[in-house]
């Protein structure tokens, strides 16, 4: 787990891309849930909001899709 402390006009998909090089929506309702007050933050964040990064299992990359024919 580690905090980071947000820079003014940072957003959280690109704060969450940077930190795991993945945004997805259950990766952003960890984040949400390891901090309750984050959903009041306007979109645009100001300066020194402090977010709690949680450790994160990524699950393995999944196959574009299967072909029945090659």
């Amino acid at each position: 787990m580690q905090t980071y402390s947000t820079r003014e006009g940072d957003v959280l998909d690109e704060i969450v891309w940077r930190h795991y090089g993945v945004t997805n929506s259950a990766m952003l309702r960890q984040v949400f849930a390891a901090n309750p007050t984050l959903a009041e933050q306007p979109a645009v964040m100001p300066a020194g909001v402090s977010i709690v990064l949680p450790d994160i299992e990524q699950p393995a990359e999944e196959t574009a899709g299967v072909s029945l024919w090659d």
